[in-house]
């Protein structure tokens, strides 16, 4: 989550701040910053550079450079054409470019007049030059060399994940902006975001077209974290483990796109203390109290956090008299057990250590889908599986997160597009929704394992 921690912009992106209590609501401190989304990561003399950016809700914007030896370029004002969220700008690097440290600023309002407000959100992203110290120290952009490109969606194939800076540097290189809580997530546990991309997750751009409080709705927001532990086999659950992912659901402390921490001690109260980034508008790390109780919390466990909750030890068993003339042992699916065997003075004795599978996760994340391409722009959620005899609950829309349970058969349903569907997913609340607008992997009819059948 951005300090509201999106979990995915910009490390100077604070595009709505948490205060500190959760549920509180988001402070924007003035316009909306614009979303960081690739800036090529290291430039060199005679060579091309990029920079993307989401400008949220802004019709204009300004970019300039400022470098090592009073250098500077720009500014650069373009303006997005309609429904144009997205600017890229490219240029040239000089020969003779000022090595060292530079800074692209950029900034986006509704108005040419608005980039001068003193209030106005500003991204300020460090760029590492390397030049040749022989030459005159040139600024960062080479004459008539800027090209600017404005788009309704992200470049396709060039956003890292949850508009991370950086792509293709692999696995140990953090992908998500510093300071941001994503950030942190991969520094504790970047094993969950690489066997997940590993595994068919995409590493990042944007997973659908909504747009979640202004940020777009990317594949590594932090509310996504879960279920994309989730389609990987990784273990999830709703208990706090020391050495878990903790993933707080959108509208957590105000956050349109969620929070994540990493936990570092659980009491015998049933709180937790976590370590984190970019709370309160923090972009070091930091730690906190959670209490639990707040709705749609889940963990992710693997790595440090092993399988997840240990189950209450069993008491050792109880010999049986005499010794057996045969020994028979049954292996239960999923679980796996090793076996050892002493003899000492006639007498044989069989020792076994049996590990648990891991639990189940307690529920599925999935998010809504398709509705308004059929032109409802809407998901009813149903007291039972069914439209014609229960009645409507709430409405959903696409984008928003169904935390399912089971799936069992009900009303059969047939979209405008695509393949009809008689399974229903019962969520948390007890609610129903047709699978048909959810992005689970059954088709045609058929459950998505490995979610349960009610």
């Amino acid at each position: 989550m951005a300090a509201l921690s999106s979990g995915g912009a910009v490390a100077a992106l604070l595009v709505g701040a948490l205060s500190s209590p959760a549920g509180a609501g988001t402070r924007l401190a003035g316009p909306a910053r614009p979303v960081l989304e690739f800036v090529t990561p290291t430039l060199a003399a005679r060579a091309h550079a990029s920079l993307d950016v989401d400008a949220l809700t802004g019709r204009v914007c300004r970019l300039s450079f400022r470098g090592p030896h009073h250098r500077h370029a720009g500014p650069f004002v373009s303006r997005l054409g309609r429904r144009h969220h997205h600017v890229q700008w490219t240029w040239s690097v000089p020969a003779g470019v000022a090595p060292g440290r530079w800074h692209a600023i950029a900034a986006c309002a509704d108005s040419v007049t608005g980039l001068e407000h003193r209030q106005v959100g500003t991204l300020v992203e460090p760029l590492l030059v390397r030049g040749d110290r022989h030459r005159n120290h040139a600024s960062i952009v080479a004459r008539h060399s800027l090209r600017v490109r404005t788009t309704a969606v992200a470049p396709a194939g060039r956003a890292a994940a949850s508009g991370g800076k950086v792509v293709g540097l692999g696995a140990g290189h953090n992908p998500f902006p510093y300071g941001q809580c994503t950030y942190h997530a991969y520094e504790d546990r970047g094993d969950v975001y690489d066997y997940a991309v590993t595994h068919g997750v995409p590493r990042g751009g944007a997973a659908t077209s909504a747009r979640l409080g202004g940020i777009p709705d990317y594949w590594w927001n932090a509310w996504r974290w879960l279920s994309n532990a989730q389609r990987v086999g990784i273990p999830t659950g709703v208990t706090p483990v020391v050495g878990a992912l903790v993933v707080f659901p959108r509208g957590y402390g105000g956050s349109p796109v969620g929070h994540i921490a990493y936990v570092e001690r659980v009491n015998p109260d049933g709180t937790y203390v976590v370590s984190e980034r970019n709370w309160n508008y923090n972009p070091n790390i930091s730690e906190r109290l959670v209490h639990p109780g707040y709705p749609g919390v889940g963990f992710i466990y693997g790595g440090p956090a092993g399988n997840g909750p240990l189950p209450a030890p069993a008491p050792p068993p109880t010999p049986a008299p005499g010794p057996p003339s045969t020994t028979s042992s049954t292996t239960p699916a999923g679980t796996t057990t090793t076996s050892g065997t002493t003899t000492t003075s006639g007498a044989t004795t069989t020792t076994s250590t049996t590990t648990p599978a891991p639990p189940p996760p307690a529920f599925y994340v999935h998010h809504v889908q398709g509705t308004c391409a059929d032109g409802a722009c809407g998901l009813h959620e149903r007291t039972g599986p069914g439209y014609s005899n229960y009645a409507s609950i709430r409405v959903l829309y696409d984008g928003n997160e169904v935390d399912i349970v089971c799936q069992t058969r009900g009303q059969f349903v047939t979209p405008n597009h695509g393949t009809g569907s008689d399974v229903w997913d019962k969520l948390t609340d007890g609610g129903y929704v047709t699978d048909v607008y959810v992005d689970t992997s059954g088709i045609g009819g058929n459950f998505s394992p490995p979610i349960p059948q009610c």
